[in-house]
């Protein structure tokens, strides 16, 4: 089970790593990305995470990601205030 795993896993790097050209598909190098937000205009928690996100990225990454966190268990929270009243609940040995 285990060497099949790895034999699997030897296929896919081997793969990856001779494939180089997926990265140089019009023929060309790629060019440095280094795009920002314009900020004229913005105020409040707009110009913080426009901010964040120009000056900061893994900041702006880790703030994006907790807020996601954050809205799925409020969203989660509602959704069983209205099963549980159908009698749908979750039990617990």
């Amino acid at each position: 089970m285990l060497k099949k795993f790895f034999k699997s896993c030897l296929l896919l790097i081997c793969f990856l790593a001779t494939n180089v050209s997926y990265l140089f598909a019009e023929g060309k190098p790629a060019t440095e990305i280094n795009k920002t937000v314009k900020v004229e205009g913005l105020t409040g928690l707009n110009l913080f995470l426009a901010q964040t996100y120009n000056n900061n990225r893994l900041l702006f990454a880790v703030i994006s990601t907790g807020t996601i966190v954050i809205l799925g268990l409020i969203v989660t929270y509602i959704v069983s205030l209205f099963i549980k009243p159908s009698g749908h609940t979750s039990k617990k040995e």
